[in-house]
């Protein structure tokens, strides 16, 4: 009967205690940090309630069990997370908060100079040594606290200068002929070349032709010369500006980077094949995406009437060869307008006109002298000029009207 009675006393303060335990004040681990003597974290992490009922109710060894985990096969942390609610996740933060990145090598890019680029040395960066940190706490407790100070080490940067001298070498150049024309469609493509010399292009970055250039627009000095406007040769202001983004566009081509938009004239232009030509306007844009590691940089000129641009960056591993190719020509069509000035037979041309073309653009890339790569990069048509004359319909009214024809 006493046994009896000893085990339902036993089980009712067992109850007991198992209801108590929600309103048991929560025990946790309290980690405490110092960094250079200065404590700069102190927090207490909960215990998990999912540790187990015979763990929640009667207590344990914080240290005995955590290196009982460690054995076990897991890390600190791991072990650290098992016992106690998001401490690994905001150790881990803490940790990353206290660090400091490293200054990269950089270089400097300078076209005008016979010296094209300079070199700066990066520095290192700090970061928090986390597995040190999370050693120290589980090896540190004390009346379920553990005291620990922060170590550090060194994070080097990732680029060197003499990865940069290697990765800022010429690499590609393309250029055409501009020396015959008017002078102001002269100083619209010196212009742009200008705002264009200079740009850099990041690893990962698009570049734009319209966003570097900018507005072309009589207050930055842009004047008017002819622009192809609906299939007609009139005039605009920055007319020739297209001639600076056609000559990039095939330097781009020759550097093997990744055109991402680019938009041809609706006639053939004078100073590139078809199908080589990037028309650039307040509706169309010249964009290409560098897909390397480092930047590359774009050195734009004028030199005795052509437009010049090399292209600097990593050594280019391959020959890169362009070809153009005329699939089909186009006639033009013959306007003729009736002149009452003119006899009968007489004619005088108004607008010479063109014919226009079908043309594709072929990209080739050879390595040691063999083709590895051949594809067609664009197809395009290219309109037609009409060509008007005007013919003569006045009678002849003499015999010498018609000797002067002769």
């Amino acid at each position: 009967m006493k046994k009896v009675k000893f085990l339902l006393i036993f089980i009712l303060l067992f109850l007991l205690a198992a209801i108590s335990l929600g309103a048991k004040p929560s025990r946790g681990l309290t980690v405490v940090i110092e960094r250079d003597g200065e404590i700069v974290f102190n927090k207490t992490f909960d215990e998990r309630k999912d540790l187990g009922f015979i763990k929640r109710v009667f207590g344990f060894s914080y240290e005995k069990e955590l290196k009982k985990m460690i054995a076990d096969g897991q890390t600190e942390k791991e072990a650290l997370d098992g016992l106690f609610l998001g401490i690994g996740r905001e150790l881990e933060s803490f940790a990353t908060s206290l660090g400091r990145a490293p200054i990269e090598s950089r270089a400097k890019f300078h076209p005008t100079e016979m010296e094209k680029f300079r070199y700066f040395e990066g520095e290192d960066g700090t970061e928090a040594d986390r597995d040190r940190l999370f050693f120290d706490i589980v090896n540190c407790l004390k009346k379920r606290t553990s005291a620990v100070s922060v170590s550090f080490k060194s994070v080097p940067p990732e680029t060197t200068v003499e990865d940069l001298i290697k990765n800022t070498v010429f690499r590609a150049s393309f250029k055409t002929y501009f020396g015959n024309s008017s002078e102001a469609r002269k100083s619209n493509i010196e212009k742009a070349l200008f705002y264009l010399n200079g740009a850099e292009v990041r690893g990962g970055e698009e570049f734009s032709f319209n966003e570097r250039v900018g507005l072309r627009s009589a207050e930055r000095g842009f004047l008017e010369a002819p622009v192809i406007e609906n299939g007609k040769f009139v005039g605009g202001l920055g007319g020739g500006v297209c001639q600076v983004s056609t000559t990039l566009y095939n330097a781009i081509l020759y550097a093997d980077f990744t055109v991402t938009a680019v938009q041809r004239h609706s006639l053939p232009v004078r100073y590139v094949n078809p199908s080589f030509d990037a028309m650039v306007s307040a509706y169309s844009d010249l964009r290409f995406k560098n897909d390397g590691e480092y930047s590359f940089y774009i050195e734009a000129y004028a030199e005795k009437g052509y437009a010049v641009i090399n292209v600097y960056g990593s050594p280019l591993k391959y020959e890169i060869k362009l070809k153009s190719e005329v699939i089909k020509a186009l006639s033009c069509e013959v306007d003729y307008i009736d002149d009452n000035t003119m006899y009968v037979g007489e004619e005088r041309v108004i607008e010479n006109g063109a014919d226009g073309l079908m043309s594709r653009g072929i990209f080739e890339r050879y390595e040691n002298g063999k083709i590895i790569c051949s594809k067609e990069i664009r197809r395009d048509v290219y309109n037609p000029q009409k060509r008007t004359v005007a013919r003569g319909t006045k009678e002849r009214e003499s015999v010498a009207d018609f000797e002067n024809l002769a």
